[in-house]
């Protein structure tokens, strides 16, 4: 039976903000914070049952076949949040790092083992910004997209805020991002999937203005732990 490395949401922790500062010049701007909250997500990357690492040979296959990842990065973005009364908006709460109001970067591979040609720093977690949950309401999903927004997947990579100034997640010949960077070598075989769009048409100014496959996944997952309101 073939194992499947994906993603797993594993966690999403609650945490309401209040506002503070002076009554008078602030009354707006605290009545409008302490109308939202704060949500992080956590996602594992997984082979099967077993946790994913750069320094692990993964036997898939049958028959089996040593499996070595090098590199494992997917952007992520349009993230929304199940709760009991439904599904909720949500926006991604600018780090200057790993994410902007619009996409995020998970980040697995650390730079060890098969991944030395990577980077130590890793991050499986995004940080939400939504309403204040009613009482008794609580999360109990969240979905997303794999992918890079349209209006976003085409621009300057050498100028774009991080984490969409990544050189290894763009794709110069697609003037677009890979939304999904998986490499590893099978045996003695290297292979590598990277997922973006494509049958991307440009215009006269050199302005991409569609693609044909966008291939952006929609994923919804059901089940997540720890999201209650305090």
């Amino acid at each position: 039976m073939m194992k499947r490395l994906g993603l797993v949401v594993v966690c999403a922790g609650l945490l309401v903000g209040a506002g503070c500062g002076d009554e008078d010049s602030n009354n707006e701007a605290n009545n409008s914070q302490a109308q939202t909250a704060q949500t992080s997500v956590r996602f594992d990357a997984v082979v099967g049952a077993e946790a994913f690492g750069c320094g692990k040979t993964f036997m898939i296959g049958s028959p089996a076949v040593a499996v070595e990842v090098s590199d494992f990065k997917a952007y992520v973005s349009g993230v929304k949040l199940i709760t009991t009364s439904g599904e909720i908006e949500a926006t991604l709460v600018s780090d200057g790092v790993w994410q902007t109001e619009d996409v995020a970067l998970l980040d697995f591979e650390d730079g060890t083992g098969a991944c030395a040609n990577g980077t130590a720093e890793t991050n499986d977690t995004i940080v939400l910004s939504h309403r204040k949950l009613a009482e008794g309401e609580s999360i109990t999903g969240v979905s997303w997209t794999f992918g890079v927004p349209f209006e976003h997947n085409h621009q300057d990579q050498a100028t774009a805020p991080s984490p969409l100034n990544l050189t290894s997640m763009f794709w110069s010949w697609q003037s677009g991002y890979k939304f999904l960077r998986l490499d590893g070598k099978a045996g003695d075989a290297g292979w590598r999937v990277h997922l973006g769009s494509t049958g991307c048409e440009k215009d006269a100014n050199d302005v991409v203005t569609s693609c044909a496959k966008p291939h952006r996944a929609t994923v919804s997952v059901s089940g997540v732990t720890g999201a209650t309101p305090t």
